[in-house]
Parts: C-alpha cells; sequence; structure tokens
C-alpha cells in the first residue's frame, strides 16, 4: 500500500475499470445470489432429494433459511452470506471501524434489516418453537453461516461472532453455538462428512467450550479430527466436476486468441 493511501484513494490498476457507485448494489446483489445458489446446490449434490434430509429455501413468517439439513434430533440451519468486510475494517487495526462494519455486513444493515447473524436467529427460533416444522422435533439446532469472506477463518473471528449471535438470541436450550467457515471449509466440510471422517455433529460440537465457541478455525477442526480418523481422504469428484466445468467455461471465452 502506498503511503499514506487508503483503499478509496489509490488510483485504479491499468486496464481494470472501477464499477460505477450506482451498480455496485446490483452487483453485490447478484454475486449474493450466485453465492447461495453455488452453496446450496453443492449441498444438494452431497444430500439429493431422495434423501429427504435437505430442505432448501425454506421460507416463514418472518424470514426465510437457505438451507435445512436434519438427521433425526439434529438440524443444521445454513445461511450462505457473500458479505466482504471493507479492507479498512480489515487492516487499520482501528476496533471501531472494524465492529462497525462487521455489524454492518453479518448482523444488520443500516435500515436494521437482519442479515447472517440475525437471519440465523430468526430462523433458529422459528424451529425451536414450532413455527417452522421438522421431521421430528430436534433437541439440538446448530446455526451455520457460510460466508466467501476469507477473515472468518481468523483467530477468535468466530468467537466473537457468538458472542453477538448470544447476545441477539437470549435463553434457549436446544440452539448451539454459531459456527462461521469459509466457503473453503464449508467444501472440505462436505468431502470429509461424505467419507465418514466424521460427521456435522462432531465437527461443530469439537469446537465448543465452556465460553461457547474456541479461538481456532473450523479448518484447525478439521485437520484435528481427520488426524484422529485416520481415514486417507480423496478428492471430492463432485468439487471437482464443478470446478472442471467453471474452469472450461472460462477458458472458452476468456482463452488467448491466436
Amino acid at each position: 500500500m502506498l503511503a499514506g493511501s487508503t483503499p478509496e484513494s489509490r488510483p485504479p490498476c491499468p486496464g481494470i475499470p472501477n464499477l460505477p457507485k450506482s451498480r455496485r448494489g446490483t452487483f453485490k446483489e447478484l454475486w449474493g445470489r450466485l453465492f447461495e445458489l453455488y452453496t446450496v446446490g453443492l449441498l444438494g449434490e452431497f444430500y439429493p432429494s431422495v434423501s429427504q434430509m435437505l430442505t432448501p429455501d425454506k421460507k416463514f413468517t418472518n424470514g426465510q433459511i437457505d438451507a435445512l439439513l436434519e438427521f433425526g434430533a439434529d438440524v443444521f440451519v445454513f445461511e450462505m452470506k457473500a458479505s466482504m468486510l471493507t479492507e479498512p475494517a480489515k487492516r487499520l487495526g482501528d476496533r471501531a471501524e472494524f465492529m462497525k462494519d462487521l455489524i454492518l455486513k453479518f448482523v444488520r444493515d443500516n435500515d436494521g434489516k437482519p442479515k447472517g447473524v440475525l437471519q440465523l436467529v430468526n430462523s433458529c427460533t422459528a424451529i425451536e418453537n414450532g413455527t417452522v416444522k421438522t421431521a421430528t422435533i430436534p433437541t439440538r439446532i446448530y446455526p451455520v453461516l457460510v460466508s466467501d469472506e476469507p477473515m472468518v477463518e481468523s483467530f477468535c473471528f468466530n468467537a466473537h461472532l457468538n458472542e453477538i449471535f448470544q447476545n441477539e438470541l437470549g435463553s434457549s436450550i436446544a440452539v448451539q453455538p454459531i459456527t462461521a467457515m469459509s466457503v473453503k471449509e464449508f467444501e472440505e466440510v462436505l468431502t470429509c462428512v461424505s467419507q465418514g471422517a466424521f460427521t456435522w455433529g462432531d465437527l461443530l460440537t469439537s469446537r465448543f467450550n465452556n465460553h461457547g465457541v474456541g479461538p481456532f478455525s473450523v479448518h484447525q477442526a478439521i485437520s484435528d479430527l481427520v488426524q484422529k480418523s485416520k481415514i486417507q481422504l480423496q478428492r471430492s469428484q463432485i468439487i471437482k466436476k464443478t470446478f472442471d466445468e467453471v474452469r472450461s467455461i472460462i477458458s472458452s471465452k476468456y482463452k488467448a486468441q491466436t
């Protein structure tokens, strides 16, 4: 970074035009929708409709659940959020700036509309009080936030987000601490669970402690459990197939002209 410059003041990279402010909102909405389609669609590849475990896009009076995964008494509630923290929030070391942007991107927007954390509070509460019906009455409800913001893997990020979640949730018997993971970690979990290295419940509860959620990332928990299981994991063919399809599309569109 140039001395005295900020992300807003630096000139754009040569040949890369800035997106006009008037179009940024539309771009964010489209990107958010694509992110949701990818992540929920990926869940559908691992849990096809015939399994009757996955319910995508579950709507209820006060909101909508991106994906609901049921394993008997254990229910996993997913909120897919394509929210990126600003560079100043991540780089300046200013707590106030960080908290302001964290709340804006992951809790509530400037109009008070619920974002990821509050959406999960509403969804989990609706399941616990029976507003949203599940196949069996759940004894454990696990809220999961999947984001394309890499910082969710940072030390203590999830622990801090859980403090906010618990304050918003209030008293609950069934609802477990929130788990925040990056999309990369999400893909890793699906691969490991599908090959029997551990279950969703094993992974999430391994990170819980008396204070809520431990300081380490989901990736660290994955590594610990895989080593413990002694299973030799294979590359997920489902994820590889998706990657190959996207690479083919990009290559055909942007390959060098000869």
